[in-house]
């Protein structure tokens, strides 16, 4: 006996609905017809970027045009000689980042930026490490005595390396620093 089996299938039924298009109609990429007369940025600010890179562009060939001139070099500077390359004996030690704040003759405070380079003997090398605190409490406190007037002067900034050496030969011992450079010197 067969059976008889009725089916029935749910069929979903979709209405399309036509799109509206309200505003402005949109452009084709290949045909496009129509042309905004709106810039996508305020022309002002563009005249304004023009402006400035014409400028700067003028002012880099006025430069140019100009050439660095150098200052002559005056009889002492002509007769410096390179320091020589480091012996193997030798080491050096950069102490960078002192600031330190003083008063001027006027009463005003002036700020003292500056790094320092040590050159030491290698063999004296291991009393200097485990005094790295000290070495820079010396440089801090030979500063800060001298007035800011005097720093200015080349002749001062030598004095001074010649008094940090001879504060640093009591803590570390005679012949241990070798020299002593400023890498960089400011009074502000």
């Amino acid at each position: 006996m067969a059976r008889k089996v009725k089916l029935e299938l749910d069929t979903l039924e979709v209405e399309e609905k036509p799109v509206v298009l309200t505003g402005e109609p949109e452009v084709d990429a290949v045909n496009e017809k129509q042309s905004s007369k709106k810039w996508p940025v305020s022309p002002w600010i563009f005249l304004a970027v023009l402006a400035f890179s014409m400028l700067l562009a003028i002012g880099v060939l006025s430069y140019r045009w100009a050439g660095a001139k150098k200052a002559p070099l005056t009889r002492e500077a002509k007769n410096i000689v390179p320091s020589a390359s480091l012996s193997l004996n030798d080491k050096r030690e950069f102490l960078n980042d002192f600031l330190i704040i003083m008063k001027d003759d006027k009463g005003g405070d002036r700020v003292i930026a500056l790094d320092v380079a040590l050159e030491l003997d290698v063999r004296r090398y291991p009393e200097f490490e485990p005094n790295l605190a000290a070495v820079r409490n010396i440089i801090y406190k030979t500063t800060e005595k001298k007035q800011a007037q005097a720093l200015m002067r080349p002749e001062g900034r030598k004095l001074l390396k010649n008094e940090i050496n001879a504060e640093l030969a009591g803590l570390l011992g005679e012949g241990a620093v070798k020299a002593v450079y400023f890498t960089k010197f400011m009074v502000l």
